[in-house]
């Protein structure tokens, strides 16, 4: 096959070949038969006239005819657009956040009576291992206290406030304890 297709002449006559095949399939414009399947065969009657097989004409004249009466939507659906919600589906439930919990304490003085160290925290005595609201007085030191949360621990200096900010549940960033003074 390579030997052949060395040489001019065999070349020239395959390309005029195709030349003639491709022009004549242009020129050509006679009505074609539409490919049937068996099925289609058994359901035709005898005596050669046409039916009606899913609204289409089992004998058409042309693949062009065929093809002229395929109807197609105005506006084809885009398959990469998000997916629209069904009137039978329904959005899940959503719930609107409450406020943020939030919650203050200053520490106004520090003291020790009888060996033991007290502070005053908004205005109420306490001392190592009270809760206030959702604060834990850890441990008191002569500069300031450290108070134990949710968050972690934070050292409150004597004169500050402290506040602790808890997002409302469903809350997109919890936010950060503050030191605020």
């Amino acid at each position: 096959m390579r030997k052949l297709l060395n040489k001019p002449w065999v070349v020239a006559v395959l390309v005029l070949l195709a030349v003639v095949l491709v022009a004549q399939s242009l020129l050509d414009r006679s009505p074609q038969p539409v490919h049937r399947d068996a099925a289609v065969d058994a359901a035709e009657p005898e005596d050669g006239s046409a039916e009606e097989v899913s609204g289409t004409d089992v004998r058409a004249g042309s693949l062009v005819e065929a093809l002229a009466r395929i109807s197609l939507p105005e506006e084809l659906p885009d398959p990469f657009a998000p997916r629209r919600a069904r009137a039978t589906e329904t959005a899940p439930e959503i719930r609107e956040a409450g406020p943020d919990q939030t919650e203050t304490v200053k520490l106004s003085a520090i003291w020790e009576q009888d060996g033991v160290a007290f502070v005053l925290l908004n205005g109420r005595v306490c001392q190592a291992g009270d809760v206030v609201g959702r604060m834990t007085v850890d441990s008191i030191e002569g500069e300031g206290i450290w108070l134990t949360h949710w968050k972690g621990r934070d050292f409150v200096r004597l004169g500050q406030e402290f506040t602790l900010i808890t997002p409302a549940a469903g809350a997109a960033q919890p936010r950060t304890a503050t030191h605020e003074g």
